[in-house]
């Protein structure tokens, strides 16, 4: 038995060993590391080479927006948090409010709990990417696509 860790969600597999097809159409059957082909004289097929790096490059760039995206709500929860002259710090800490300013502190709550909710699906998919680019794209393998098409691999910076 299979045990989801969030859900508490029980799977039971089939006679076969394996996932019932309803979560079948949850399974990613693309985590296979990429393959270098070679030609008939055992060489690196440059195209290959190219793709692979092509592909690579462009998980990462999506890596890096999704990083970047979080970067800019997280900014703006610690600036919405911590900034004194922010609505919401102004209404919380204000001794004495009125009914408006107490309704102004809700809505202004629930903004900061959206922009927390934002980040959630965020953090999923920056997982999946990363997992993703470890499945498919192990270290050994990148650096020789680089250093067989002659280039410098570049730094992640995430």
């Amino acid at each position: 038995m299979a045990r989801s860790y969030k859900t508490k969600t029980t799977i039971s597999l089939d006679k076969d060993g394996r996932i019932p097809p309803a979560y079948r159409k949850y399974v990613n059957y693309n985590m296979n590391p990429i393959e270098l082909n070679l030609d008939y004289f055992g060489v690196h097929i440059k195209s290959n080479l190219k793709e692979i790096k092509r592909k690579y490059e462009a998980l990462t760039i999506s890596i890096r927006a999704i990083v970047a995206k979080r970067d800019k709500i997280l900014d703006t929860i610690v600036n919405t948090e911590t900034s004194p002259r922010s609505r919401y710090n102004r209404l919380l800490n204000k001794p004495n409010k009125t009914e408006e300013e107490h309704e102004q502190l809700y809505f202004s709550l629930i903004e900061l709990e959206d922009k927390y909710n934002d980040l959630i699906p965020l953090e999923r998919d920056l997982r999946d990417s990363f997992r993703l680019k470890r499945a498919r794209f192990p270290k050994g393998l990148i650096s020789f696509v680089y250093e067989e098409l002659g280039e410098e691999m570049p730094k992640e910076d995430f």
